[in-house]
């Protein structure tokens, strides 16, 4: 738990995984229809700020 307090680990540990979350919702915004591709840009842009915040 001691390494999450450190700001840079956080910063990075944020930033993976808001890659691996807008790759997974992309993937799935490709394959769904309009309403579903909304909800995941707003999961997208949500899992970037949060990414943002832990900086």
């Amino acid at each position: 738990m001691k390494g999450l307090m450190n700001p840079e680990r956080r910063r990075k540990v944020g930033l993976l995984v808001a890659a691996v979350v807008s790759a997974g919702l992309l993937g799935l915004g490709l394959f769904g229809n309009s309403e579903v591709q909304m909800v995941n840009a707003g999961l997208v842009a949500g899992t970037y700020l949060l990414a943002l915040v832990a900086e």
